[in-house]
């Protein structure tokens, strides 16, 4: 029997999933993440492979292997990646692009639609037929809307709040009390901190926001609106109607489908993903077996 794998590689950890030739998944397995800008290349690898060992299937048995994973399109890391799937997997199809791939194809696996990760980071990925298109999200000279943006603009605010220059309310008592102190006291930690620690404090702008905060209110409407405008982009080039999927923790969030909606055509449909990423790693394995 032959079948098909998919490796979504993030940051945090590997999900590899066995499917048959249809699609159907039959077991999963995880290993380390395997971003190779934060564990080099080499181990990046390694920890694909495991999860794939994982799995139990004889090598010769796959006959197409997907791996999108996150920060591979630097550097020399995709064409790495590809060479190494070809020397591990020399029976399969094979091919190696970043893990944007795997959220789009979970959420639409065989029609056409947008998709938002509006995490610690946020872009946008369009498919149309096999095409994507890719709109926003190019690091820090063009970012805005997701986790670290808004964590770090809550923070900015309760430190405003220190000087005299923004008046001191819910969201700067929420900061103050996860920052365990006065901002500007811990200032230095909050500078070494990493993306990660910043967009923790992201959620407290959403519950402020519920609370009437109206700073709250404005680091939202501020950020999102730079969501809504990649979402209209993708309207603009589909040329109509077209379903976007959410995904991420700030995608999860119903004060920000609310926000954005505001900033997007009303013929456009948004919604959360209900779908792992894994599972659109299978559905571009499918795409590449089945091409021509």
């Amino acid at each position: 029997m032959k079948y098909l794998i998919g490796v979504d590689g993030g940051g945090t950890k590997t999900a590899a999933a066995l499917a048959d030739i249809d699609g159907s998944i039959i077991r999963t397995a995880y290993a380390p993440g395997c971003n190779p800008n934060d564990i080099g290349f080499e181990q990046a690898m390694q920890n694909i492979f495991s999860a794939v060992q994982a799995l139990n299937a004889d090598i010769k048995d796959i006959a197409a292997i997907f791996c999108g994973v996150a920060g591979i399109t630097a550097s020399d890391y995709s064409a790495r990646a590809n060479k190494w799937l070809k020397e591990r997997f020399p029976f399969s199809r094979s091919e190696a692009l970043h893990d944007g791939i795997n959220v789009i194809y979970s959420a639409f696996p065989e029609g056409d639609g947008a998709i938002v990760i509006c995490g610690t980071g946020s872009s946008c990925f369009m498919k149309m037929g096999k095409e994507i298109i890719r709109i926003g999200g190019y690091g820090k000279f063009d970012l805005a809307g997701n986790g670290y943006e808004i964590g770090k603009a809550a923070i900015g605010h309760s430190l405003k709040c220190v000087d005299g220059r923004e008046e001191s309310g819910v969201l700067d008592a929420l900061v103050t009390e996860k920052a365990g102190g006065n901002p500007l006291d811990v200032l230095t930690d909050l500078i070494a901190a990493d993306k990660k620690h910043i967009a923790s404090f992201a959620p407290l702008v959403f519950e402020a926001y519920e609370k009437g905060d109206i700073y709250a209110a404005w680091i939202l409407e501020n950020q999102l609106e730079y969501i809504g405008g990649l979402i209209s982009r993708a309207a603009e080039i589909y040329g109509g109607s077209i379903p976007v999927c959410m995904a991420g923790g700030i995608g999860k969030q119903e004060a920000a489908i609310k926000i954005i909606k505001k900033y997007i055509p009303p013929f456009v449909t948004l919604s959360p993903i209900t779908t792992e990423p894994v599972y659109g790693a299978v559905a571009k394995a499918k795409e590449i077996l089945t091409a021509e």
